[in-house]
């Protein structure tokens, strides 16, 4: 089977020695199932070969219950590869194909499963890079059931009956079908064979047929003048030239032509270019134009409690909560610190029935993990509950960790903070100074805990003296009736302000950031682990530039003239794709079909909005997950919101599955009102616990300005 082009240039991006050591292959175990483990604990689970294959498209291992002697999983059907170190694990996801497998050495778990993790890795980057093709890699992961590289009969029937619910009559229709697509006459579709006859089906909605019929005319294509003419009367292009030079984009990434000198979009294509990230409602564009304004003028990406998995009374403690918040996009994490057996610190929930975790154990995770997505800089927020000895103790695991990257105190108080650009891949340490803080680590700690005593006082600190405000402290000073809001907003032009949720909130529930961004607090810390419409609403701000974690503060909050700019915004959510198979409460079953509705709200509403008219759901849409239609006709279901400053707000949706009162969450997103772009968009979506999902998975939306 030859292996599809993107899969060939994947494999040519990792180094040739890495693939060497794939293709020799080590000895493993199997692992996971409890009889594996009973197996191996008395000597009969035998080590089996497991190597990258010969063509380079799956991995392979010796069975001695295949026919064949072995069984392969083709690298374009793996979702992810978890690596379990201490346990020389190594965890292969691909849908319903899981494996997992034990190393027999450390050295061919260290060289083979993470150069292993490294191809796969690649494999998916530059899926990613062809938005064409995100679509029907989705589709081929769940028609490839058994993950072996190709679609057999057998496959095609299930995902033409029970994937993509296509009413196909009889099975000698099902066989001309495939017949038709299996170009190699070998009774089995290859990837690209598969994405022919994908390109060939489309989306069946008469919103969308009728849309496209509007530009396409009689010969039902949409060639680069027509797609021109979409952009400008639809999408909210202004300029003509830059609007043909983006249709010539979409028709290069998405299109054919009709002969040398036509190119444009079919239906189906048209459908995907719509579904793609090449058609996102909000404008990703980078900082770096922007990075070049002290650290102050910034909000950060922030963390409150990060270390727990659960609630702040008896909550799991972990060093892998720091790994998903850091992974989730968080620039500032918090660590309280308490002296530990044998001398070494630990992070816990003081006072509380939560568990602990090394100090020396979360470094590690920061050190690999803090500029794996992003290069500015990141804050450690430490309470500091330790005696002076284990102070001493955390100054020197700081510093062997961490090493060059922390940014020392300052030897001269600096009259402004520093640039955001000068601080890439730089640690910054927030910490209170005690009275007999020892001097090693008073020596690390850049930004030091101040207690708010008055604004005349407040406004004369220095600039690395930052105030942490609970929410209901926040709250007193945007109620109080002097002019404590606006000093709010002239100390944190200079000075940098920490909020974070107040300690009745023991089930780790959040609170509505807006507030504090309105007044330009820079680190409003929210509970991670809690999937709520503060989340979505930090999730929706900091998805700008390219996820990096910070974002530049409106004017009117950097001392310029300017004031918060109101907006409007009209949503109809036309359709969901390729939904993912899970719920929250995991009560659907691999067997079962989700019955999608959508939930669509705001963040940062305005004042005057009554609480009907600040969410709204559209109709259930039975048994579908692929690809359920919520707008028969355009203008059929809209929604309208009220955002009170467009710089922060937000739209949300929850994808939820109709339980008959026992609904669940599916999957969630979030835009920022900030870029948000009008027209037919895309938004991309994250799981129920917020983490990312691939791009093919999302809602296609209409939004009015």
């Amino acid at each position: 089977m030859d292996a599809p082009d993107f899969l060939s240039s994947a494999v040519s991006t990792v180094d040739d020695d890495v693939i060497q050591v794939l293709k020799k292959g080590v000895e493993v175990r199997k692992a996971g199932s409890l009889t594996s483990k009973m197996r191996a604990k008395i000597g009969m689970e035998k080590p089996r070969l497991m190597k990258l294959s010969d063509d380079n498209s799956g991995i392979e291992w010796t069975s001695h219950k295949s026919r064949s002697g072995k069984k392969e999983i083709s690298l374009i059907s793996i979702h992810r590869v978890r690596l379990i170190e201490n346990e020389r694990l190594m965890k292969i996801d691909a849908g319903d194909e899981k494996r997992e497998v034990e190393f027999l050495t450390t050295q061919d778990f260290d060289t083979f499963a993470r150069g292993f993790q490294k191809l796969v890795r690649s494999v998916q980057k530059e899926t990613s890079k062809d938005a064409s093709k995100q679509h029907i890699r989705a589709l081929w992961v769940r028609a490839d059931q058994d993950a072996s590289g190709t679609i057999s009969y057998k496959e095609f029937e299930e995902f033409m009956c029970n994937i993509l619910k296509i009413d196909v009559k009889s099975s000698q229709t099902l066989r001309e079908l495939m017949a038709a697509a299996d170009v190699s006459h070998d009774g089995q579709l290859s990837f690209d064979e598969f994405a022919a006859f994908i390109n060939t089906i489309t989306v069946n909605t008469n919103y969308l047929k009728t849309l496209f019929s509007e530009y396409a005319g009689l010969d039902e294509f949409m060639n680069q003048e027509d797609l021109r003419d979409f952009l400008m009367n639809e999408q909210g292009y202004a300029n003509a030239s830059e609007a043909m030079k983006e249709a010539g984009r979409i028709c290069a990434n998405h299109g054919g032509e009709v002969d040398s000198a036509t190119t444009g979009l079919r239906y189906g294509q048209f459908i995907m270019y719509l579904l793609s990230v090449d058609n996102l409602a909000y404008q990703n564009v980078g900082l770096e134009p922007d990075a070049n304004h002290p650290l102050s003028h910034y909000y950060m990406n922030s963390s409150h409690n990060t270390y727990l998995e659960g609630n702040q009374l008896t909550g799991e403690a972990s060093k892998s909560a720091y790994e998903s918040a850091i992974l989730s996009g968080a620039r500032c994490v918090e660590l309280d610190v308490w002296d530990g057996d044998k001398g070494e610190p630990l992070i816990t929930h003081g006072h509380t029935l939560t568990g602990d975790v090394m100090l020396s154990d979360v470094l590690e995770v920061v050190k690999k993990f803090a500029f794996a997505d992003s290069d500015f800089p990141f804050v450690l927020s430490i309470e500091n509950h330790c005696s002076t000895k284990q102070e001493a103790r955390m100054a020197e695991l700081l510093s062997s960790v961490l090493g060059d990257c922390i940014v020392k105190k300052p030897a001269t108080t600096p009259k402004e903070l520093p640039k955001l650009a000068s601080l890439k891949k730089k640690v910054l340490v927030k910490c209170k100074v005690k009275e007999n803080t020892c001097p090693q680590l008073i020596d690390l700690i850049y930004f030091v805990g101040a207690k708010f005593q008055s604004w005349s006082q407040s406004l004369a600190l220095p600039v690395t003296h930052m105030h942490s405000f609970s929410e209901s402290k926040l709250e007193d000073i945007l109620s109080a009736a002097d002019d404590s809001s606006k000093n709010l907003i002239v100390y944190n032009q200079h000075h940098f302000a920490r909020v974070y949720p107040k300690g009745t909130r023991v089930n780790s529930a959040n609170y509505d950031p807006c507030d504090a961004w309105d007044y330009g607090c820079q680190l409003v810390a929210l509970n991670f682990q809690t999937m709520n419409q503060a989340m979505l609403s930090n999730f929706a701000l900091f998805s700008r530039n390219h996820g990096c974690g910070y974002v530049l503060k409106p004017n009117h909050l950097r001392g310029h003239a300017g004031a918060p700019q109101e907006l409007t915004v009209q949503v109809e959510v036309i359709m969901c794709f390729n939904l993912p198979k899970f719920a929250a409460e995991g009560k659907t079953g691999k067997s079962s079909n989700i019955s999608p509705y959508v939930l669509v709200e705001c963040g940062g509403a305005s004042a005057s909005t009554k609480r009907s008219e600040s969410s709204f759901r559209t109709t259930t849409v039975k048994d579908n997950d692929f690809d359920p239609v919520f707008s028969s006709k355009r203008g059929s279901s809209v929604f309208k919101f009220d955002i009170r400053n467009s710089d922060i707000g937000s739209i949300h949706f929850w994808i939820m599955n109709d339980g008959r009162g026992k609904d669940s969450v599916v999957a969630v997103g979030a835009v920022s009102t900030a870029l948000l772009q009008p027209g037919f968009r895309y938004v991309t979506l994250r799981d129920y616990r917020g983490r990312k999902l691939q791009d093919y998975r999302g809602l296609l939306c209409h939004f009015s300005l």
